[in-house]
């Protein structure tokens, strides 16, 4: 039932959804080899690009230990484990679309940067927990996922904004 939902609510936001393909109207004379090693030797786009990598790689650091840090130190069952990720799952859908708002309403880097000094709270009082109500539990990992998309929304829109009109579509 609750995967069901799930689906139509990203069924019905990808609905909504236009495609951009004015990147593909501007025609490029050089061949797609070329069209790389000029997009790899721009300054700004090796930082963009380096920043994207280097925040997924913190969030695939922490992603496969979740599960154990929330059996064998905080006591979660394996039971109670689905409820736990559906939950913050759900919290997910919710919160992008707010963050995404909020992205367009105020300067993306000053969000990003609000939202990871808010993860670096949220995981330090998390790392720190000792068996605690499960209630709890859902609590932090709910505002881990707040923190984790407000820093993932300003920072894609940050990084699909960097390449000039005729750079798009070189990685």
């Amino acid at each position: 039932m609750i995967v069901g939902l799930a689906t139509l609510i990203w069924f019905i936001i990808v609905i909504k959804m236009q495609p951009i393909t004015q990147h593909l109207e501007v025609k490029n004379d050089r061949n797609a080899l070329h069209h790389l090693l000029h997009t790899i030797a721009q300054k700004d786009y090796r930082v963009g690009f380096m920043s994207t990598a280097l925040l997924s790689l913190g969030g695939f650091m922490m992603m496969p230990w979740g599960s154990a840090f929330a059996i064998n130190n905080l006591h979660v069952t394996p039971d109670q484990l689905p409820i736990l990720f559906m939950i913050a799952g759900v919290a997910t859908l919710i919160i992008m679309p707010i963050i995404g708002k909020l992205s367009d309403k105020m300067d993306k880097f000053n969000l990003f940067a609000i939202a990871s000094i808010w993860m670096i709270c949220v995981v330090l009082v998390y790392t720190r927990l000792t068996p605690v109500p499960f209630w709890f539990v859902i609590i932090m990992n709910v505002l881990m996922m707040i923190g984790i998309m407000s820093r993932m929304v300003p920072s894609m829109a940050l990084a699909s904004s960097l390449p000039k009109m005729q750079d798009r579509g070189a990685l």
